[in-house]
């Protein structure tokens, strides 16, 4: 241990180490900084005045504490709760309300009935059919026992930053007039229309705006409009189905088109005869036994044929796809169907 002299004491006391390493007169023998460190402290325990060379400012210049006033008063807590519960629940009937996931529809009819599973019409897509659309829809307003059920993607809609280059590629004319132009579709087909239900790129303007662009769209027109997950008991005369539609379900797959719609039957909260999903843009059909009766598994097809977005990540060409199931009044019969000719041949036959 090193002895120190009351003159270097006094230096170690008042000077920072590095002060005491160029001193090499006074200490011709320069201490370890843990020695220099150890010695200040011995003498600040002496009672000597060791001020702090770290370069802190004294007690006596510190800002002093500032006291914060509280938030909420005592019991705010409470009312608070309160009132997010009831604006949670005022958001929520209005959902309710707006987009319908259970409902019971009736067709009051003595003959089999069709309904056209149509959906990613993709209005406004450089690739999409407009004509084949118009066409369709036509076709189907000239036959008395068929409506649509109007599924997702209804324009095209590429407003994501990260899809801006598919927007600049693929887009024939801005969402704006995308929108527009699904109105008139919708009010064309108005005699002929069963529901609309939603699809990821119309929601794509929720997410990034907050404003629903297709409520906008179908503002004060008179249509059943129903969200994902969507239960519709269909009663055809004296007969009834169950109908299940969801745009991207799980368990979904590219190779086996209809397993989307068997996993939501096998893991959905009920049991449904025509299970309907959409969003790959290739149609499929599939009936299968099920609890005792046969089921349909359904995926639609698109009006968008060309899509260089879909090339580009590997995905399968669109194609125009309108699978139809028919149902029979007086007793548990469906039969699909591949295209509208084919179903307006049996229904009027």
């Amino acid at each position: 241990m090193i002895r120190f002299t009351e003159e270097q004491d006094e230096f170690i006391q008042n000077n920072r180490y590095s002060d005491v390493e160029a001193n090499r007169n006074l200490f011709p023998k320069t201490p370890k900084h843990a020695e220099y460190v150890r010695r200040r402290n011995e003498l600040k325990s002496q009672g000597k005045d060791v001020p702090d060379m770290r370069g802190r400012p004294p007690l006596d210049r510190v800002a002093p504490i500032v006291e914060i006033p509280p938030l909420f008063e005592e019991g705010d807590g409470e009312e608070l709760w309160e009132a997010v519960t009831a604006f949670q629940n005022l958001h929520l009937k209005s959902f309710a309300d707006q987009i319908l996931t259970d409902v019971t529809i009736k067709i009051d009819t003595d003959r089999p009935f069709g309904v056209v599973f149509m959906s990613d019409w993709h209005v406004g897509g450089i690739g999409t059919d407009h004509e084949a659309l118009m066409r369709d829809i036509d076709l189907i307003n000239s036959c008395p026992s068929l409506v649509a059920y109007v599924g997702g993607d209804p324009t095209d809609n590429f407003i994501p930053d990260k899809l801006a280059h598919a927007a600049r590629d693929t887009q024939v004319v801005s969402p704006n007039f995308q929108w527009r132009m699904f109105r008139y579709a919708i009010e064309r087909l108005s005699p002929s229309l069963l529901a609309v239900g939603r699809g990821n790129h119309d929601a794509w303007t929720k997410r990034a705006t907050g404003v629903d662009a297709i409520e906008s769209a179908l503002r004060g027109f008179p249509v059943l409009h129903t969200g994902e997950d969507t239960y519709i008991d269909l009663i055809v005369g004296e007969q009834t189905y169950t109908i299940y539609r969801k745009h991207r379900p799980i368990g979904s797959s590219r190779v086996h088109r209809s397993a989307g719609a068997k996993a939501s039957y096998n893991f959905g909260k009920r049991l449904f005869d025509v299970g309907i999903t959409e969003h790959h843009h290739v149609a499929s059909m599939a009936w299968e036994p099920r609890h005792g009766e046969y089921r349909w598994f359904i995926t639609t097809g698109s009006y968008k044929v060309e899509d260089l977005h879909s090339q580009e990540w590997g995905f399968t060409d669109g194609g125009i796809g309108t699978p139809v199931v028919i149902f029979w009044p007086h007793r548990k019969k469906m039969l699909g169907v591949p295209s509208i000719e084919d179903a307006m041949e049996i229904l009027n036959g």
